[in-house]
C-alpha cells in the first residue's frame, strides 16, 4: 500500500486528515489501524497525537 506524503498535502487534506485521525483515535484507534485507514505513516498519526495532546494540556 502507497502511503500519502503529508508535507505534499494542501492545507484543506492535512485538515481533513488530521480530523479523521482525531475521530478514529476517539473511537480507541491505534496508531496502527489509523494508519491503515488513512494512508499516512504511523509517525504522522503520532506527531498528530502529541500535537493534540499539548493543546488538551494548555486549555
Amino acid at each position: 500500500m502507497k502511503k500519502i506524503v503529508a508535507r505534499a498535502l494542501k492545507d484543506e487534506a492535512l485538515h481533513k486528515n488530521r480530523r479523521q485521525m482525531i475521530r478514529l483515535h476517539k473511537r480507541s484507534g491505534k496508531p496502527a489501524k489509523i494508519t491503515q485507514v488513512t494512508e499516512v505513516s504511523e509517525m504522522a498519526v503520532k506527531k498528530v497525537f502529541d500535537f493534540m495532546k499539548l493543546v488538551v494540556q494548555l486549555n
